[in-house]
C-alpha cells in the first residue's frame, strides 16, 4: 500500500476537512443511469450510456470510463458496458470513437452522423471511422479491483480480455509507422482532446494549404451549439467554427483513405496532414498494456503474454522521445516536423504508467505548482498551459479542467509517490484529488462536463458521465486516505497505509 500523503500541514488540513454530501455519490451513479437508453442492437436488448446530452452514441473512451464508474454499483454492470463497446469493434480490432445505437437520431442531432462516416463494425453496426485513447484494458482491470466479485464470471472476463488484447494489437499493427512502439493519431478527435493549444501549429500549417482554403464549410451543419432552456448559447465553450472546418477537412482526408494511414500496398503514408504521437493515446496504451500484462496471468495465452510484454517494453523504452526536459513534461510529437508540441493535461497521464523516472515525476509535480502559484490557477489541472497567450479558461480543451483526466493523473501521482517513496509527489496527487472533488462540490452536484480552472465555474453539459465517474473514484481515494490519516493519528509524512 502507498505511503500516506500529508508532508505539508496544509494538505493534512484539507484532507481532514474535506466532507462531501453523501447524496453526491448517489447522484453520480444516477447520472450514468439517467444517461442510459434501452436499445436493440443486432436483435439483442442493451442498456447503453451516452456521455451527455450532446452525444447520441457510445463514445470509446467515455464508455470505458463509464464502465469503471458503474463498477461502484456493480462490477457485473461495468463488464456489461465494456461488452457494448465490443459490439463496435471492427474485424481488425479497432474499438471505434463512436458506436451509433440509433442512426436516425444521430443523423438528426449530431454532426457528423453515420451518414457521413459510412463505416460499420464487424457486426454491421454504424460506427465512426476513428478510434480514441485505448482505455479498455485499463478499465477492465479497474472493474475487477473495485468489485472482485465480477471475477466469478470468468468466461465473460476472458472474452473482454481478448477484446482488449485485439484492440492493443490494432494500435501496434496499424498505427506505428516508425516501429518504435509510439503510435500515431490521424485526427484530433482520436486524441479525445479536440482543440487544445498544442495542435495550433499543425492547424496553422494545414490552414495555409489551398486544399483547406478551397474547402466549403457551412457552420450551420453543427449540432453542438445550442440554446438551452434559459436562452443561453454554449458557443463560447465549444470549439470555434474554424476548428470545426478543420475537423471536417481532416475527416474527409482520412475517409478518402479508408480510415487508414496505410496506402493500397499496406505501406505507411507519410503525407497525412495530422499524424501525431499523442501523449494521451500513448499513455493510455501503456496503462492498458500494463493492466493486461497483469490480467494475462489468469486470462491470457502464453503468446498473448509475450506480445503484451513486448509491446509494453517497446513503448516504455521509446516514451522518453516525448519528454521535454526544458518544459518538465511529456508532450505529443508532430511526426511531420519531428517537433514536440505543448504541455497539456494529457501530459500528466503518463504518470499512471511505469514510464516516468522519479526525476520526471517530480518535475511534473513541480510544474503543477508553477501553474497554480505563478499563473493564477486555483484548481488543477488545466487542459492547456495557463501561461500561453491563447489560454482560454472556458473553451473546451483550451484551458478548462476535465476531472476525468484529473482522476487518472491523480492516481498516477499517488502511484509514483509511493513507487519512489516521495512525499512531495504524493502530496501533489492528493492535492489534485481534493481540487477535483472541491470543483464538484462547488458545482452543487451539477457534474458539468468541464470547469473553469480559475473560478471553478462549470461549463459544457451537465450530469456528464466523465465527471460522474471521476467523482466516484476520487471519492474512494478520499475515503481511503481519511481512514489512513485517522489510523496514523494524523502524523504527517512517511506513514505506511495499512
Amino acid at each position: 500500500m502507498p505511503l500516506l500523503p500529508g508532508q505539508s500541514p496544509e494538505m493534512l488540513d484539507r484532507l481532514r476537512n474535506m466532507d462531501l454530501p453523501a447524496s453526491f455519490a448517489d447522484t453520480a451513479l444516477g447520472n450514468l443511469e439517467n444517461n442510459t437508453s434501452q436499445v436493440t442492437l443486432n436483435g439483442q436488448p442493451y442498456n447503453v450510456i451516452r456521455p451527455g446530452e450532446l452525444y447520441p452514441g457510445v463514445w470509446g473512451w467515455d464508455a470505458a470510463f463509464h464502465a469503471i464508474g458503474l463498477a461502484y454499483g456493480s462490477g457485473e454492470r461495468g463488464l456489461e458496458e465494456l461488452e457494448i463497446s465490443a459490439l463496435g469493434q471492427t474485424e481488425d480490432g479497432r474499438i471505434p470513437q463512436i458506436l451509433f445505437y440509433d442512426a436516425e437520431l444521430a443523423n438528426r442531432t449530431y454532426y457528423p452522423g453515420p451518414n457521413m462516416w459510412e463505416c460499420e463494425s464487424a457486426n454491421g453496426l454504424p460506427i465512426s471511422g476513428l478510434s480514441q485513447p485505448p482505455v479498455y484494458g485499463f478499465a477492465l482491470e479497474k472493474i475487477l479491483e473495485i468489485d472482485p466479485a465480477a471475477e466469478q464470471n470468468e468466461d465473460k472476463v476472458r472474452e473482454l480480455f481478448n477484446v482488449a488484447y485485439n484492440y492493443q494489437k490494432w494500435w501496434y499493427e496499424e498505427r506505428d509507422p516508425e516501429g518504435t512502439g509510439l503510435v500515431v493519431s490521424i485526427h484530433p478527435w482520436e486524441t479525445g482532446r479536440d482543440n487544445p493549444i498544442e495542435w495550433d501549429p499543425i492547424f496553422k500549417r494545414i490552414r495555409a494549404t489551398d486544399e483547406f482554403q478551397d474547402m466549403p464549410f457551412d457552420p450551420a451543419v453543427r449540432k453542438d451549439i445550442r440554446i438551452d432552456e434559459h436562452g443561453n448559447n454554449n458557443a463560447k465553450h465549444r470549439p470555434s467554427d474554424e476548428a470545426y472546418k478543420m475537423f471536417t477537412h481532416l475527416l474527409h482526408k482520412v475517409k478518402d483513405n479508408g480510415y487508414s494511414i496505410k496506402d493500397a500496398d499496406g505501406e505507411y503514408r507519410k503525407d497525412f496532414p495530422f499524424a501525431v504521437q499523442d501523449v494521451t493515446i500513448n499513455s493510455m496504451l501503456q496503462a492498458s498494456n500494463e493492466a493486461l500484462i497483469r490480467l494475462s496471468e489468469r486470462y491470457g495465452t502464453p503468446e498473448q503474454q509475450r506480445e503484451l510484454r513486448r509491446w509494453g517494453s517497446q513503448t516504455r523504452e521509446s516514451f522518453n522521445h516525448l519528454w521535454n526536459d526544458e518544459a518538465g513534461a511529456f508532450q505529443s510529437r508532430d511526426t511531420t516536423t519531428g517537433k514536440l508540441t505543448e504541455t497539456s493535461n494529457g501530459s500528466f497521464l503518463a504518470l499512471a504508467t511505469s514510464v516516468p523516472s522519479e526525476y520526471q515525476a517530480a518535475r511534473m509535480a513541480h510544474l503543477l505548482d508553477d501553474w497554480k502559484h505563478k499563473h493564477g490557477v486555483k484548481y488543477h489541472i488545466c487542459s492547456s498551459p495557463p501561461d500561453h497567450a491563447d489560454f482560454n479558461t472556458e473553451r473546451y480543451w483550451r484551458g478548462p479542467i476535465w476531472t476525468i483526466v484529473n482522476y487518472v493523473a491523480a492516481e498516477g501521482l499517488l502511484m509514483q509517490g509511493a513507487r519512489f517513496e516521495n512525499p512531495a509527489i504524493l502530496d501533489k496527487g492528493l492535492e489534485v484529488t481534493l481540487d477535483s472533488l472541491e470543483l464538484v462540490q462547488m458545482d452543487g452536484g451539477a457534474f458539468h462536463e468541464y470547469h473553469n480552472p480559475v473560478t471553478g465555474k462549470g461549463c459544457g453539459a451537465k450530469s456528464f458521465g466523465f465527471t460522474s465517474v471521476a467523482f466516484l473514484d476520487l471519492t474512494s481515494k478520499l475515503t481511503h486516505y481519511k481512514t489512513a490519516l485517522e489510523a496514523a493519528g494524523e502524523k504527517p509524512g512517511g506513514t505506511t497505509v495499512g
